[in-house]
């Protein structure tokens, strides 16, 4: 089987951890993309990792974004890769979340906050127990 292009991954990956990557919503190209992933994990992992994991990410683009998602997706076909991966991006998650944590500290309480920023320290936090989870031990998780 002939792995996709490094543009098809990067629009794979988009779409799983955009938050809309389900059957309903994309119908037939929902099972295209799940035959592409069971096909090349190893290369839709280096194409995630590029993206997410080898450079900083911008704390507002974590909370929205559904990267576990795409993790669990992989980890019956390289548990040790996601595992390792889930830790390096915990570093991450880490470090975004401290800094919201700060600020709230700094401004008072989470509802003083602009509401977007309220959300994002919330969703920081789910992210942040979803690669915790992923870190420990990667649960198989059928495509």
């Amino acid at each position: 089987m002939r792995v996709p292009a490094e543009t098809q991954r990067e629009h794979d990956v988009m779409l799983i951890v955009g938050g809309n990557f389900t059957e309903d919503a994309l119908g037939p190209l929902y099972h295209a993309v799940l035959t592409r992933l069971r096909n090349a994990p190893s290369a839709y992992l280096d194409t995630f990792e590029r993206l997410f994991v080898a450079r900083p990410v911008d704390a507002r683009q974590l909370s929205k974004l559904y990267l576990a998602a795409f993790l669990q997706r992989l980890a019956s076909a390289a548990p040790d890769r996601v595992r390792a991966l889930a830790g390096r991006f915990l570093g991450q998650i880490d470090t975004a979340v401290h800094a919201m944590e700060q600020t709230v500290e700094e401004i008072g309480a989470l509802e003083a906050l602009p509401q977007e920023t309220a959300f994002a320290v919330e969703n920081l936090e789910i992210r942040r127990r979803e690669f915790r989870l992923l870190s420990a031990t990667t649960r198989p998780t059928n495509p």
